[in-house]
């Protein structure tokens, strides 16, 4: 079992959500999408993703 089970990398979560990998990154590093830094990357989860999406409907 992979340490990364269960985590979207951004380019992931970018196809997951429908948009461009560098939109995810920054709202990654905005606060904006839900992530913790795994060394140098970032790393999300559906969940938080889906969160993200229902944040952006409800605006």
């Amino acid at each position: 079992m992979s340490d990364f089970d269960g985590w979207l990398t951004s380019d992931q979560a970018a196809r997951y959500i429908g948009c461009h990998p560098e939109t995810v990154r920054k709202r990654m590093r905005a606060g904006d999408l839900r992530a913790v830094k795994f060394g140098q990357t970032y790393r999300t989860t559906a969940r938080w993703c889906d969160e993200y999406m229902m944040g952006m409907e409800a605006a």
